[in-house]
C-alpha cells in the first residue's frame, strides 16, 4: 500500500513528499538504481524492441525437411533425420521444425523467414554432417535476397559529414 502512494507522488510531482517517503522502509522496494520498479520495466519493454539491442530477434521461424525413404540420394538426410536433428531441434526450441515425405524427389531443406520469404537448399549425396551445416546456414540467414555490396559501409541512416578519410581535413606536412 506504501509503494501506490510513492507512485501516485511521483506522478504529481511533489519531491518533498517523495523524500519522505523514501527514507521510510518503502525503500527496500527500489531496485538498485534507485527507481521503482515499473520504471525500469517500461525501459526493458522499450529496449527489446529493436533487433540487436536489447534482444535479438532469430529470422528463421520455421525448417521444413522433406526426404524420400526410397531414393539413395535421400540416404544422408533420412541418417540427420534419424540421429542429428532431435539434438538440432531442442537447441533451436525458436525456429518451428517440419519433415515430410516427398517420395521419389531429393531431399530439401526450405527455410521461412520472418520477412515473408522463403530459402530452399538441395541436398542430395551429402552426409548428415554436411546437412547439419546447411541447416545451421538457413537458420542462421536473413532471409533478405544476395546483394553485391558496392560501399564499404551499409547504413540504415547514412552519416551527413560521410565516411571519415585520412586525406581530408587539415593538410599535414611532413
Amino acid at each position: 500500500m506504501r509503494t501506490n502512494s510513492v507512485a501516485t507522488k511521483v506522478g504529481v510531482g511533489d519531491r518533498g513528499a517523495l523524500a519522505r517517503d523514501l527514507a521510510s522502509p518503502a525503500i527496500s522496494r527500489l531496485n538498485s538504481s534507485g527507481n521503482l520498479p515499473n520504471q525500469d520495466d517500461e525501459r526493458n519493454a522499450l529496449a527489446g524492441l529493436t533487433n540487436g539491442v536489447g534482444a535479438f530477434i532469430l529470422q528463421c521461424k520455421r525448417l521444413d525437411f522433406h526426404y524420400c525413404d526410397w531414393a539413395g540420394s535421400s540416404k544422408g538426410m533420412n541418417a540427420f533425420l534419424q540421429h542429428t536433428l532431435p539434438k538440432f531441434a531442442r537447441q533451436n526450441p525458436q525456429v518451428e521444425i517440419t519433415v515430410s515425405p516427398r517420395p521419389h524427389k531429393h531431399p530439401v531443406i526450405r527455410g521461412t523467414y520472418i520477412n515473408g520469404r522463403e530459402r530452399a537448399v538441395c541436398v542430395r549425396n551429402l552426409e548428415k554432417e554436411q546437412i547439419l551445416q546447411k541447416a545451421v546456414l538457413l537458420r542462421d540467414a536473413s532471409g533478405e535476397k544476395l546483394r553485391r555490396s558496392t560501399k564499404p559501409v551499409r547504413s540504415v541512416n547514412e552519416s551527413v559529414r560521410g565516411i571519415w578519410d585520412p586525406y581530408h581535413g587539415a593538410k599535414w606536412t611532413i
